[in-house]
């Protein structure tokens, strides 16, 4: 937060461009001016660094949804989503997620497991 203070505290006296102020602290025009917009209206609180996470999401799965997907897994844990979709599909029509989307649900829910691989290694003659 020390550049930002900086930036405006220097912007503000008007001894120097803000072109050349963002130039010399390698910041864009934009960011410049969003800075000093957000000083003259917050102060310096107004220089806090922000969350970018969104305020929504609309295009989440719905909780009701999830709850399904993970209920059928545990009904069937050796299902993956190539066989969940269809049943989903059949009590929720439209609105059931796809099978990529059913496959992050489980993982992140912890109920997928590594599956074992083998290697083939090749015939040694003795």
């Amino acid at each position: 937060m020390g550049q930002r203070i900086e930036f405006v505290e220097r912007a503000e006296r008007g001894e120097e461009s803000i072109s050349v102020l963002c130039a010399e602290f390698g910041i864009s025009r934009t960011t410049g001016h969003k800075w000093l917009k957000r000083f003259r209206e917050e102060g310096y609180d107004g220089l806090e660094e922000r969350s970018r996470r969104p305020k929504t999401t609309p295009l989440a799965t719905a909780e009701d949804l999830v709850v399904a997907v993970l209920e059928l897994r545990e009904a069937h844990p050796r299902w993956g989503p190539g066989k969940l979709e269809p049943v989903l599909r059949r009590r929720f029509g439209d609105l059931t997620p796809g099978e990529r989307t059913i496959a992050r649900i489980i993982k992140r829910a912890g109920k997928v497991q590594a599956s074992v691989i083998t290697q083939n290694r090749p015939y040694k003659i003795t």
